[in-house]
């Protein structure tokens, strides 16, 4: 994990890049990069960075620049074909002063301009900028693991991988955006590109800002596609996948850092490892998180993989006492509310980690690409149901769903019952969302009252859901389920 920050003062008349305002920026997320940290000025723009080194660790370090020195980049993340990448770049001429992955992007840039973007295998937020053209480009990854954020004050993009490092700026207004509240009661996160603030956005996923003389533009430069293989048997499918996965765990494993696996015990993580000891020697290194509650913990079953796959594993339990500790920090470090409620018990389990270890590969994803989530159970569930009669569905089957004593166990029986039904007469998308559901527009509209005008019967925020189908023409339920939750679940609720 690095950190990214700067500022570019495209109007006229404006002095120049605050440095010492981004040397504050730089210095307000060491806890990104403890390793190393770097700055480019000129004329325009102010570019900083903290490094946590991963790859090339002696001669890596940022900003990094081409040839001509006309294009610098800072960059956050890992780029796994860089290798491939970097020769191809060479037999074209291009020199590289060093063997690091963050070398490719100016090189690639330099080479195919824009284009350049969707040829990067990865996870990244980088920001390069293009001195000849007096253009900013601010890049976000495929699925927006890596953060990116962003405003415009005073003719000057000020951006940074954390929110709170643009507060810094005093130009930055810290008015709270009422629609981003709206969506945040309703989901518990907040939908790319809104924050919590008015005056600041974040790089979407698979897209990228181009900010050119002042004149700013975000565009998309990857578009996941639909492609149907027909005409194969299921061994046929689950060999494909078994090879992409594979393929996708060997290309994380590079790295001149420990390296480890975050093990919950579900098909995610354990498929992880057993691909990974595919590709390694010696015993893996496995850290898990587990509740006193019996009913929360999945420690037994991280136990069991890491028996079977002999690792080297590492359980902790969370206490009470955990999260009043962790919270402020957390909360700081994200810079707007978000109700994931893995959140403190990811970070405690990182905390642990990274006595041992710098790099950790996770699971994340699998639950949308594979449909794990019940709610996705439930909307196919809904086909049948609908043709049982509106008044008893709405009548009879509702009353038995209501009368189940109410539990406080983890996503109890009577919980998941109750919820299902309140969606029964919803298309299926809605019923999806409605299902994530938190609080409901009436309790929002209680909550927040008339002084942020929210529309109560909460149609906006499926509005913003259904402008997502645009992106793929997915016949299927399900595959269009994955992808909703890929774009607007995974990006917004998990990686964060």
């Amino acid at each position: 994990m690095c950190g990214i920050c700067g500022i570019y003062n495209f109007k006229d008349g404006n002095t120049g890049a605050s440095t010492e305002l981004v040397h504050r920026m730089m210095d307000a997320m060491t806890h990104r990069g403890p390793d190393d940290d770097g700055i480019h000025n000129d004329k325009f723009v102010s570019l900083g960075m903290r490094r946590l080194s991963i790859i090339d660790v002696a001669t890596g370090k940022q900003p990094i620049y081409n040839e001509r020195r006309d294009i610098c980049v800072v960059y956050n993340g890992e780029i796994y074909n860089y290798l491939p990448l970097m020769e191809s770049l060479k037999k074209k001429g291009h020199e590289f002063k060093t063997k690091s992955d963050t070398e490719v992007i100016v090189h690639l840039f330099e080479e195919f301009g824009i284009d350049s973007f969707s040829m990067l295998n990865g996870m990244f937020a980088f920001a390069l900028w293009d001195s000849t053209k007096q253009a900013m480009y601010l890049v976000r990854d495929r699925f927006g693991i890596k953060p990116l954020n962003y405003a415009v004050e005073n003719g000057k993009l000020i951006f940074g991988s954390e929110i709170h490092l643009l507060l810094l700026d005093p130009d930055v207004s810290k008015e709270i955006d009422p629609e981003a509240l709206d969506t945040y009661l309703a989901y518990y996160y907040i939908n790319a590109p809104r924050t919590i603030f008015k005056s600041i956005r974040k790089v979407p996923s698979a897209s990228f800002l181009e900010c050119r003389k002042g004149v700013i533009s975000v565009k998309k430069y990857w578009q996941l596609t639909n492609t149907y293989l027909t005409g194969k048997d299921e061994n046929f499918y689950a060999e494909q996948i078994r090879e992409l996965l594979s393929e996708s765990v060997k290309l994380q494993l590079q790295s001149e850092v420990p390296l480890g696996v975050f093990l919950s015990g579900g098909l995610d993580s354990t498929s992880i490892i057993a691909l990974m000891r595919k590709h390694t020697s010696g015993k893996i290194k496995t850290f898990s998180i587990g509740f006193d509650d019996k009913s929360y913990s999945e420690l037994p079953q991280a136990e069991k993989i890491a028996k079977m796959y002999e690792t080297d594993h590492h359980p902790t339990v969370m206490q009470a006492h955990h999260v009043p500790e962790l919270l402020p920090k957390m909360i700081r470090h994200m810079g707007e509310p978000n109700g994931d409620w893995s959140a403190v018990a990811n970070y405690l389990v990182s905390q642990e980690a990274k006595k041992m270890v710098t790099v950790v590969l996770r699971g994340d994803g699998g639950d949308e690409i594979f449909g794990g989530y019940p709610t996705y159970n439930a909307t196919l569930m809904l086909k049948y149901l609908k043709k049982i009669p509106r008044v008893i569905r709405n009548g009879i089957l509702k009353k038995i769903a209501n009368a189940f004593p109410v539990s406080d166990k983890r996503v109890s029986f009577d919980y998941k019952i109750k919820k299902f039904f309140g969606g029964l007469d919803l298309p299926p998308l809605q019923a999806h969302y409605f299902w994530k559901e938190i609080f409901s527009p009436e309790m929002r509209y209680e909550l927040i009252k008339t002084d942020y005008h929210i529309n109560q019967n909460g149609m906006q925020l499926f509005e913003e859901i259904y402008s997502v189908s645009s992106e793929i023409k997915a016949e299927r339920l399900g595959d269009q389920l994955g992808y909703y939750d890929l774009r607007v679940f995974n990006q917004g609720c998990t990686l964060p």
